[in-house]
């Protein structure tokens, strides 16, 4: 990891407020290997490679189609207890015809519905 992301990880830890979490807007970005990741580490280890330095991410895909239960369970299985997964509002909750011929809040239940094969 480079000396100054330790040094910011050195300064926020001290910190005595309320826990910060640190992540990012994905595990897999493209240009990771052999910068974050390192050259070799399979992309199937990628994200408990990632949990090791980070307490968060965010899960991109959510946008797109709500994630296979087996995919979930397999993220969950490979990060630590308290690792917190930031799933990103369905596309179809922005449009505003989809939601205006939804009831309440339906447009997140798919994606939410994922929470609870996480234990």
């Amino acid at each position: 990891m480079p000396s100054g992301l330790l040094h910011g990880f050195a300064i926020l830890s001290s910190v005595k407020h309320s826990p910060i979490l640190l992540g990012t807007s994905s595990f897999t970005a493209t240009g990771w290997r052999g910068s974050f990741y390192p050259k070799g580490l399979r992309p199937a280890d990628y994200l408990s490679y990632y949990a090791q330095h980070f307490d968060t991410v965010e899960i991109d895909s959510t946008f797109y189609a709500t994630p296979n239960v087996s995919v979930v369970r397999s993220w969950n299985a490979k990060t630590p207890e308290g690792f917190l997964f930031a799933a990103k509002v369905p596309q179809l909750c922005g449009d505003e015809n989809y939601v205006a011929t939804r009831a309440g809040r339906q447009c997140f239940g798919s994606v939410l519905n994922f929470v609870g094969h996480i234990t």
